[in-house]
């Protein structure tokens, strides 16, 4: 699977590495996989593409992603988890524009950046 998942529990925060050829099974993979392990009402993501990223999701494989994120997130935590996207190709920034669309729909807080450490500060302002 083309991404890496990495916990800074000093931050409780998963840092998620997206590179080579991104597909709506390995983003569905990612999220099952992450959040069984991790606990989305107390820990964050920041989500970030390295090298040449070839994103092959679709629209309809990022609705079952919301879909999924839904049931593997109790109602309270939604309202705590926060996701930072950070992306400059505009085939992922599609991708996350409409994935933070529908995510806000579902009451988890997600924004795009384009700088790792803008996210950071947004994510942890008080441990950067």
């Amino acid at each position: 699977m083309p991404i890496i998942v990495e916990a800074d529990v000093r931050r409780r925060l998963i840092i998620t590495t997206v590179y080579g050829t991104v597909r709506d099974e390995d983003l569905l993979q990612h999220v099952a996989e992450t959040w069984k392990k991790y606990d989305r009402s107390t820990w964050d993501e920041l989500m970030q593409s390295r090298g040449d990223l070839r994103v092959r999701a679709t629209p309809a494989g990022i609705r079952k992603l919301v879909a999924l994120v839904g049931q593997l997130t109790p109602a309270a935590a939604a309202a705590t988890h926060r996701l930072a996207i950070v992306t400059r190709m505009e085939r992922g920034r599609e991708l996350a524009d409409l994935y933070h669309t529908l995510v806000t729909e579902s009451h988890t807080e997600a924004r795009l950046f384009d700088s790792y450490a803008d996210a950071l500060r947004w994510l942890r302002p008080e441990t950067t």
